[in-house]
């Protein structure tokens, strides 16, 4: 007897796929001695239920794409520089505002935190300034332009906290060097973005520190200034730096005069 063709077709759908909306009976049993009650299963249960019936919204609630903002729309710039950094404050600007030209958008205002870490908000005055305005309704502008998401903040829970808080205020946020993606995806790609962009200083960090103690063990001065009674001497260090120049360091000696 040949096998059935349609058996395939008579399994059971899949019932994690099931639309919003979607009716369903609820069972539940609680066995004597169980530490689970019957309550905390029904909990658990609405709280399930009322996360699927949402589901199919969710993507509408993702922040519109701005790469797709008509002319004359409104913008806020803001832009940091670090200590260290080979981007400048200057370069940033003559960036965006080229962008903001081509697209025809209107800047209303730029924050500008020059030779400030990310690492936090604190000191970040221009920052907070921003932020202050985004808060404010109704809205004077409706995207936020900035050059990279490390200038937004290096501490993935600022960054996200405050661009979550925009974005339900009505802002976009237009990255001039990070790949996003329009749509609900999106949000995991910025998710990473922060974490890499946190990552990125617990590694400087990390590196500093190992640089520093090799330059202690081999009798050199890691940083600052010699102490008292004593000069400072530079010798090779035997490396070279990406230019190819040598490499020099600071050896503490007695100041003989």
């Amino acid at each position: 007897m040949p096998a059935k063709k349609s058996s395939a077709n008579t399994s059971a759908p899949d019932p994690h796929v099931a639309p919003p909306g979607t009716r369903c009976f609820v069972y539940l049993r609680h066995s004597p001695g169980d530490d689970q009650s019957i309550d905390s299963q029904e909990a658990a249960v609405l709280k399930e239920i009322s996360q699927r019936g949402a589901k199919k919204s969710s993507a509408n609630t993702s922040a519109p794409d701005p790469h797709v903002a008509p002319p004359g729309t409104r913008c806020l710039v803001y832009l940091r520089h670090s200590p260290g950094d080979d981007q400048s404050i200057d370069s940033q600007e003559a960036a965006v505002l080229k962008e903001v030209s081509q697209r025809g958008w209107k800047i209303i205002r730029i924050y500008k935190d020059e030779g400030i870490s990310g690492k936090s908000t604190k000191k970040r005055e221009a920052f907070e300034r921003m932020i202050w305005q985004a808060r404010q309704t109704p809205r004077i502008a409706d995207i936020l332009i900035i050059w990279d998401f490390g200038r937004f903040g290096r501490n993935m829970n600022d960054s996200m906290f405050y661009s979550a808080e925009m974005r339900l205020n009505g802002w976009r946020i237009l990255s001039m060097n990070d790949e996003v993606p329009a749509g609900p995806m999106g949000m995991l790609f910025e998710a990473l973005i922060h974490w890499k962009n946190e990552q990125y200083l617990i590694d400087l960090r990390q590196n500093t520190l190992r640089g520093l103690h090799y330059m202690a063990e081999r009798g050199f001065l890691p940083g600052g200034r010699p102490p008292k009674g004593y000069i400072v001497s530079q010798e090779p260090l035997g490396t070279r730096r990406r230019d190819g120049s040598e490499r020099l360091g600071m050896r503490c000696c007695v100041d003989a005069g």
